[in-house]
């Protein structure tokens, strides 16, 4: 799909990973009123650009973010260069100025920059091996053994031989924490990439013949599923809670947080069966399933995707989600409580894209900014929205 191209592209300008020839194909896009829409909905890090379009109509501050990519598209090509040397917050910059002079020397902001404990998710999990050790993965550690290696931000399984006799299960659990995620590939060649706050239990090898069977005890999973037909027509399976998802081979999310009274499972490729304690229902591309903790299906409905597995691509997309949802996404990837000095501030709606390098105070400022909340305060670990 040509649009989902072009989002491709910005999240790449974001994440400081745009090449000439990227910025040329973005320039293109630009000529067409129907992506300019969309850059107006995606491209934004701060959730400035829905704001500022919608309030001040902005058509001088969009065509100074065209011409500031042609420039930077032509002094590339001088260059022979791909480095992006700006900050991801270039073009939020551009587009807030003059709502954000607007507010300047309001800020009530009591916690300096250099004092902030808060900082963004990295790649990082706890393995539990089969006899009950734990093994600390992070970027720079290395790990391995007779079927496992980790270069400390991706965890691989060694494909089993069919062994000789019938092995019993043995398991391994992947845990990771508040501030962290991590990608593991199964014994079976499945990828599967965690979110902040999640674990996974599954076997260290498959055995042939039977159904490939793993569970995600709470969190979030994004399952790129090993066909079926390489595994001698071998299923995979998933539990979460009271539901039970059947694979063929195919790629889907599946959002099972402790802290919330429903599990989302959304298909992105494929075809997948989802099997609850009193039926059974075929997801196509771009459905969501909703099942209550009980096990109970209470709805299916066609989203966005890109929303859903944006955490996926070094962001998170939110549309029309309210400020108490977007905080408690915030708090698992930046590992901090959140306390609302006003409840109506919960319900307070955004629609944008946040960079999870971002700084949180970088945020916490956006929103003031805004005019929907007065003050934050940082301690330690701990945010006060007033």
């Amino acid at each position: 799909m040509k649009s989902r191209e072009f989002i491709d592209l910005i999240i790449k300008y974001i994440n400081h990973d745009v090449s000439a020839t990227d910025l040329d194909r973005i320039n293109e896009y630009l000529a067409d009123e129907e992506y300019n829409e969309i850059f107006k909905k995606y491209v934004e890090a701060n959730f400035l650009i829905d704001y500022t379009f919608r309030n001040y109509n902005s058509l001088e501050a969009k065509k100074e973010i065209i011409n500031r990519i042609r420039a930077e598209r032509i002094a590339r090509k001088k260059r022979r260069t791909f480095y992006i040397t700006a900050a991801a917050a270039t073009i939020a910059l551009l587009i807030s100025l003059p709502f954000v002079l607007k507010k300047t020397g309001t800020s009530t902001v009591k916690t300096p920059i250099q004092e902030l404990q808060i900082i963004p998710g990295s790649d990082k999990a706890i393995l539990t091996l089969g006899d009950g050790q734990h093994i600390p993965l992070e970027k720079g550690k290395k790990f391995e053994n007779s079927v496992i290696n980790s270069d400390g931000e991706n965890l691989v399984y060694t494909p089993q031989t069919k062994p000789t006799e019938k092995l019993s299960p043995q398991f391994n659990f992947l845990t990771i924490p508040r501030g962290g995620e991590f990608h593991i590939t199964l014994a079976d060649g499945t990828n599967v990439w965690l979110n902040s706050a999640s674990k996974l239990k599954y076997p260290v090898h498959f055995d042939e013949g039977l159904p490939r069977e793993v569970e995600l005890l709470y969190g979030e999973a994004y399952f790129d599923v090993s066909p079926s037909t390489e595994h001698k027509g071998s299923k995979f399976l998933v539990r979460s809670g009271k539901q039970k998802i059947e694979v063929i081979g195919t790629e889907f999310n599946i959002k099972a947080y402790q802290d919330e009274t429903q599990i989302y499972s959304t298909l992105i490729e494929g075809e997948i069966s989802l099997i609850t304690r009193s039926q059974t229902k075929t997801l196509n591309p771009g459905q969501q399933a909703i099942v209550t903790n009980t096990g109970e299906l209470i709805k299916l409905q066609n989203v966005d995707t890109f929303n859903v597995v944006s955490w996926r691509k070094g962001v998170f997309s939110f549309e029309r989600e309210p400020l108490s949802k977007i905080m408690k996404v915030l708090s698992r990837w930046y590992d901090f409580e959140t306390t609302f000095k006003t409840e109506s501030l919960k319900n307070i709606e955004f629609t944008g894209i946040l960079d999870k390098t971002q700084q949180i105070e970088d945020i916490l400022l956006t929103i003031k900014n805004l005019g929907f909340i007065n003050a934050f305060e940082i301690d330690q670990q701990k945010i006060i929205l007033k």
